[in-house]
C-alpha cells in the first residue's frame, strides 16, 4: 500500500512538473558520480502566480535502503554581498524504502532564486550521496 501511495504521489508530481511554469527553465544540473544503489535524483523549482515558488524533488534507489533521504534548499541571491543565502529548507526521509519525495510552496518577494538538493542513502555499510541544482528563476 505504501508503495502504491508513493507511486501515486510521484505520478502527481511528474504531471505537475509538466505544466508550464512562469519562470526560467527549471532544468536539473546533476553531479557526476557513479553509485551502486542510488539510481535517480531530481530537484525542481517552479514559479506560479502571485510570486509562489515550489521546490520539489525525489531520491530513488535500485533496492530498498535502510535510510533514504532528500534535503532541498531554496536559496535567494543577496545582491549586496553577491552570495546565495539559504531562504528555506524542506526535507524528507524514509526507512526501509527505495523512494522518498518532498515538496513545499513558498510565497516569495522579488529576487533571484534557485534550489539545491542533497540526496543520500544508507544500505548496510554503504553510504551514497548525490547533489543537484536548478537554474535560476527571477521573481518580479
Amino acid at each position: 500500500m505504501k508503495k502504491i501511495v508513493s507511486l501515486f504521489i510521484c505520478t502527481i508530481c511528474f504531471l505537475s512538473f509538466s505544466l508550464v511554469s512562469f519562470g526560467e527553465d527549471s532544468d536539473i544540473h546533476r553531479s557526476e558520480k557513479s553509485n551502486e544503489y542510488l539510481c535517480s535524483s531530481v530537484c525542481r523549482i517552479d514559479l506560479y502566480k502571485n510570486n509562489k515558488l515550489e521546490i520539489s524533488g525525489y531520491t530513488e534507489s535500485l533496492e530498498k535502503a535502510d535510510t533514504i533521504s532528500i534535503k532541498i534548499y531554496l536559496q535567494k541571491y543577496d545582491k549586496k554581498s553577491r552570495v546565495w543565502r539559504i531562504f528555506r529548507t524542506v526535507s524528507a526521509s524514509e526507512k526501509n524504502s527505495d523512494f522518498v519525495i518532498c515538496s513545499k510552496t513558498y510565497k516569495v518577494t522579488p529576487g533571484l532564486y534557485r534550489a539545491k538538493a542533497y540526496h543520500s542513502l544508507k544500505k548496510g555499510s554503504t553510504k551514497e550521496s548525490e547533489r543537484n541544482s536548478t537554474k535560476i528563476i527571477e521573481v518580479n
